[in-house]
């Protein structure tokens, strides 16, 4: 029985059994029965509980699903495309943040992010526009690894206070990272 529905209409445990057996066939779920063997048929003898199981586990079904396909891979690489890397740093870090359009008010250790800083510390060099990878979390802030300092002469392992975050954090996956790294959008200030 062909059928037009795509199993994100809505959530699966909302689908009939009927329903959730044709969003099986469509995408033809791979999985294992009773018996130890590979199936990609035979649904109409499994409970609705295992078709949501084994329909939301599958390659071919989350492939499928459009709020991520709709969503670019790579947010940056095409405004890496687009700019010739001559613009001032504020430049760059303003269309940078155009393209990641909402942050978040925290971090969480092994993400990568960019944001604004503004150190108060005095006589100290620091970067405006830190690309860290997120450590370990402090009572007033954070430690990260920033990749702009890398090569400088200093350790990339830098501590961030709350009070000196001007932006929201913005959260960029690996491949967004990698693009970040071909743009020279590092603003060092000696304060």
């Amino acid at each position: 029985m062909a059928t037009n529905l795509t199993g994100y209409e809505k959530s699966l445990n909302q689908y009939t059994k009927e329903e959730l057996i044709q969003i099986a066939e469509k995408y033809t779920i791979y999985y294992i029965g009773d018996s130890g063997e590979g199936k990609t048929s035979g649904y109409r003898r499994l409970t609705k509980e295992k078709l949501i199981s084994i329909i939301k586990d599958d390659d071919d079904y989350k492939d499928a699903n459009p709020k991520i396909n709709n969503r670019p891979i790579n947010r940056i690489q095409p405004l890496v495309n687009k700019l010739n890397a001559n613009e001032k740093p504020e430049v760059l870090m303003d269309a940078i943040l155009d393209v990641l359009g909402e942050g978040s008010n925290y971090v969480n250790s092994g993400k990568y992010y960019t944001f604004l800083y503004y150190a108060k510390t005095p006589k100290i060099t620091y970067d405006q526009h830190p690309l860290i990878l997120a450590g370990e979390m402090t009572p007033t802030g954070f430690f990260g690894f920033n990749y702009h300092w890398v090569g400088r002469g200093t350790s990339p392992i830098r501590q961030y206070t709350y009070p000196e975050v001007a932006s929201p954090f913005f959260e960029v996956s690996i491949r967004e990272f990698y693009s970040l790294r071909q743009l020279p959008y590092a603003k060092f200030i000696t304060k």
